[in-house]
């Protein structure tokens, strides 16, 4: 089965993604009856019903403005705001979130994006630095400024498979930058996973930046799990994670 991890649909302003026939032979196979999926754009001024919003957090909220959700985690110490769309997916489908999005700053942050198990942890991972997931199963973009290790809080990468989880992924190199945005790409592949993360350049093209590569044993691709983008305070300042789209897609059968 061909796993489409970089579907663009509307031109070809990705760079470096290869091209030629095998591209376009991919971006036609994901347009297929074959995969099934949903683009969602936060057009108007509420959340489309295939999604839930949580806020746990004085003040927190969520909000949809033009083209953009704002999760907003609140001024409580461990607020949280998070997006969700019921466990309807699985590796065994081969599927893959896409989303681009920001935030507001860099201290006390814990921001999480990809597949997991249930719909109310109060985080997929628990501890990064030991590692220990919440989620039996999950494949998680992580950013955490409780890891004080390494201590310019990159991305890190984690999933885990019946509650053992691979190798933590420690590239220094990869991080978020306040109000600049990352797409990120999370893909499952039976029990596999891979992430990918892009950021803009300077013509907001976005630009391969990290790619894991397929691990192996990153997840069990037998159970269902949800799309999932997570933010919480580490400390009392509010934070706004600006998600400018999410994408999710697998296969029919």
């Amino acid at each position: 089965m061909t796993i489409v991890t970089n579907p663009d649909r509307r031109d070809t302003k990705y760079n470096n993604l290869g091209g030629g026939s095998s591209f376009k032979r991919d971006v036609a196979f994901y347009n297929s009856p074959h995969i099934k999926g949903f683009e969602e754009e936060f057009w108007g001024d509420s959340l489309d019903a295939r999604w839930t919003v949580t806020s746990a957090g004085t003040a927190g909220a969520s909000a949809v403005l033009n083209g953009k959700l704002t999760l907003t985690t609140g001024t409580d110490n461990d607020g949280t705001a998070y997006i969700t769309s019921g466990l309807a997916f699985s590796g065994d489908k081969n599927a893959v979130i896409e989303t681009r999005l920001k935030i507001s700053e860099l201290e006390a942050i814990k921001v999480e994006v990809g597949f997991t198990d249930a719909l109310a942890d109060a985080g997929a991972i628990n501890v990064l630095a030991t590692p220990s997931e919440t989620a039996a199963d999950c494949a998680i973009v992580i950013m955490d400024t409780d890891d004080t290790a390494p201590t310019d809080d990159p991305l890190q990468f984690l999933g885990a498979k019946a509650s053992t989880n691979h190798a933590k992924l420690e590239p220094a190199t990869v991080r978020f930058v306040a109000d600049e945005y990352l797409t990120i790409t999370v893909a499952l592949r039976g029990d596999d996973v891979r992430y990918i993360v892009r950021a803009d350049d300077a013509d907001d093209n976005p630009n391969p930046y990290y790619d894991s590569g397929w691990i192996d044993d990153g997840i069990e691709g037998g159970t269902a799990v949800t799309p999932w983008i997570f933010a919480q305070t580490r400390d009392t300042d509010s934070v706004d994670l600006t998600v400018d789209y999410i994408h999710v897609w697998q296969s029919r059968v």
